[in-house]
């Protein structure tokens, strides 16, 4: 199972309380309270606490209320509820999967906590930040992050957010290959967490993550050991997420132990619960597992069947690690089932993946060393500042000896001056006294040589601390170069990447367009209806109605003219549109005998030089009206009406019929038209549109008249407003 996918789960479980999911009504019962009246502490603590748990069922829509409850709380100057707020609105974010935004997000709210001086929060804040610098593989500033928002938990005594912050440094020293700092962690939220029952929950997925590391390092007994134990947990069956993670992690345990029965079961107790909560990334994982007991049971086609749907997960929701795996079991089914080019492929794309993985891994082997340089650095100079501790401390011991001489030498003066005073007859003594004094200066000489010697050694020192420092500096500018290099290599690389899949878009972009163009052409000069036209006006010749006949045919040299001229361009205005349908539907009533009447009406508001819309959309709507509608419609007044009218943002266009309607439609399609042309052009149309236009979205709907209570069908078409630019 991929390793780093694993290392989200200690992320997802560490930016919000892990408490069970709040009720929905509750939690807008608070969301009012706190609206519509001034609310107490503990009113906004459980408001806080609602929408903490809430990020987790619905991230999207928590943002949504975050950001409105923001603007209140700023009206109502509640400081600390608008620190708390944009808390959680990162939080929210970054279980969105925008870890950019999350990271900025964050900092503001960061930024407001220091202002409002919100202490408690700051840990909680720096700790959601950090998460999104480690899931955009920013290591070195999410480990800053991280660290700081634990000294500001230590400093607070906030033992819940200090364990907290430790798990995510988990997720930091996993990815640095640093096991022994992760155990600690581990083991250590282990011992506090199992003191408390209510935090069966975290206890649970602390176990599970220490079992990674076990994993990680092939002591799968021992990994297996501790995701047992993170299955005895109370609680853990009803955290979905959680329980579908254990059980992959088991079946990979087991299925490095060779236990190919037990690997099968708890893959398929994953499976079962990624299906019921839809995550398809951890399916993904579950397949994978699934696939390689079926291969090795010797089902090849259910292995491969597996294997190929991870594989368009994995590519689905970009997961390197999903698409390696999978690719590596899909060259091996077609290995053994003697599939050279199926092998040959996935192989390359295996080897692709490794090489990308591969780079992931050097980046953070390069952010490893300049981590470990810079811990030896201040581990080298806290070295040095002892020395020179020493030295000085040694310096003062040696004054203090010379301060002691000195006082010594003035009290031998002072018994001097008393003796001669005293006593002027003894010479002798007086003499030997001087010779002591001489013997007690030279003494004293003696000392304050050592003592320049002293000074002499600790300039020598200084010097030798100046070029060590030269010496690491140069090592700095060095690793500095080294890194912008790097950097700006892999930045070349990402640029060019980036220009072939923008280059790759555009063609599929201009495919679809081509191919919708021709689809349109084909619903409307179809040959069928060539024909029908045709035989219309031989019809008229031999019953000798050449009025009619040349009408008819002049008609359809206009059609078929303005159809082209049309075709060509990706636009053409909403008049012309409305000329080509009219010539079209005069015809088909020609064409008929006259059996239906038609209309054509346009809002007075509505100028149709003034609007662009796609060729060739509104005849296919038109055309069904007609063929499965009126044409088998045998009651007087059948009738066919055309509308164009606006909105503020929309051209809206409506095709109404009373014939037979959706559900009694007589005639049945032909069998050279099962596949409509016309209407899969009209749903191509729109995607583009769509994705042109994003801001004012296009669509189409048949709506059966029999739900009115009415005969017949109505098309409506809306279509964005563009104008015409003269």
């Amino acid at each position: 199972m991929p390793f780093f996918y694993k290392l989200i789960l200690i992320i997802a479980f560490s930016s919000l309380s892990l408490c069970a999911l709040a009720q929905e009504n509750n939690l807008d019962a608070l969301i009012n309270n706190y609206t519509s009246q001034k609310t107490s502490s503990t009113s906004n603590s459980e408001l806080i606490s609602a929408l903490e748990k809430n990020i987790l069922a619905d991230p999207a829509g928590a943002t949504s209320r975050i950001d409105q409850l923001i603007g209140i709380a700023q009206r109502k100057n509640d400081n600390s509820t608008t620190v708390s707020l944009s808390r959680l609105k990162g939080a929210s974010l970054f279980y969105q999967g925008k870890f950019v935004e999350a990271e900025k997000v964050t900092q503001k709210a960061y930024e407001l906590a220091k202002k409002y001086n919100v202490q408690s929060q700051m840990p909680r804040i720096l700790a959601t930040k950090g998460n999104a610098q480690i899931m955009q593989s920013k290591l070195p500033e999410a480990l800053e992050t991280q660290n700081q928002g634990l000294k500001i938990a230590e400093s607070l005594k906030d033992e819940p957010t200090i364990h907290l912050i430790k798990n995510n440094l988990v997720a930091i020293y996993l990815q640095m290959n640093d096991f022994d700092l992760a155990k600690h962690h581990l083991e250590d939220n282990i011992r506090f967490y199992s003191k408390i029952p209510a935090m069966a929950n975290v206890l649970a997925t602390n176990y599970n993550n220490l079992a990674l590391v076990y994993e990680k390092q092939k002591d799968y007994k021992k990994s297996n050991e501790l995701l047992h134990k993170a299955l005895a947990q109370n609680g853990v069956e009803a955290n979905k997420t959680l329980l579908s993670q254990i059980y992959n992690n088991l079946g990979s345990g087991y299925n490095n132990l060779n236990e190919n029965d037990s690997a099968f079961y708890y893959f398929s107790k994953a499976y079962e619960i990624t299906t019921e909560t839809k995550n398809t990334k951890s399916q993904a994982v579950s397949k994978i597992g699934l696939s390689d007991y079926y291969f090795k049971t010797k089902n090849y086609s259910e292995a491969e069947k597996l294997a190929s749907e991870a594989y368009a997960t994995g590519k689905e929701v970009k997961s390197i690690d999903v698409q390696k795996e999978s690719a590596d079991q899909l060259m091996k089914i077609y290995n053994y089932l003697y599939q050279p080019d199926a092998a040959q492929k996935y192989y390359q794309i295996s080897k692709l993946l490794t090489d990308s993985i591969s780079n992931q891994d050097n980046t953070r082997k390069l952010t490893r060393l300049q981590m470990q340089y810079d811990f030896d650095k201040k581990e080298e100079q806290y070295k040095h500042q002892q020395i020179v501790h020493n030295l000085n401390l040694q310096q003062q011991i040696l004054l203090n000896e010379l301060k002691q001489n000195e006082l010594a030498k003035t009290q031998q003066e002072q018994k001097l001056q008393s003796a001669e005073l005293e006593n002027q007859k003894l010479q002798n003594a007086e003499n030997t006294q001087k010779l002591k004094i001489t013997t007690q200066e030279k003494a004293l000489a003696e000392n304050r040589n050592k003592s320049l010697q002293q000074e002499n050694e600790l300039a020598k020192l200084k010097l030798k601390q100046f070029w060590l420092y030269g010496f690491i500096g140069i090592l700095i500018v060095g690793l500095l170069f080294f890194l912008l290099w790097n950097k700006n290599r892999l930045k070349q690389l990402k640029t060019e990447n980036k220009l072939k899949e923008k280059e790759a878009e555009e063609l599929l972009q201009k495919n679809k367009v081509t191919e919708s163009e021709l689809k349109a052409i084909r619903s409307q000069m179809n040959p069928h209806f060539i024909f029908n036209v045709l035989n219309s006006i031989e019809a008229y010749i031999v019953e000798s109605e050449p009025e009619m006949a040349r009408s008819l045919v002049q008609k359809f040299a206009k059609l078929s003219r303005m159809i082209l001229e049309n075709s060509t361009q990706p636009l053409s205005t909403l008049e012309s549109e409305w000329k080509v349908n009219k010539i079209y539907t005069d015809i088909e009533h020609i064409r008929f005998g006259k059996h239906f009447d038609y209309r054509f009406e346009v809002e007075k508001r509505l100028d149709l030089r003034q609007y662009l819309i796609p060729p060739m959309m509104l005849q296919p709507l038109i055309e069904n009206a007609i063929l499965h509608g009126l044409r088998y419609e045998r009651e007087p007044g059948a009738s066919l009406l055309v509308t164009a009218t606006e909105t503020d943002k929309h051209i809206e266009i409506k095709v109404i019929d009373n014939g037979a309607g959706l559900g009694n439609a007589k005639v049945k399609t032909p069998g050279y038209k099962k596949k409509s042309f016309g209407l899969s052009s009209i749903k191509d149309r729109i995607e583009i549109l769509n994705s042109d236009y994003p801001d004012v979205q296009a669509s189409f709907e048949i709506i059966d008249r029999a739900t009115l209570g009415e005969k017949g069908c109505i098309s409506v078409l809306r279509l964005p407003k563009i104008e015409e630019r003269k």
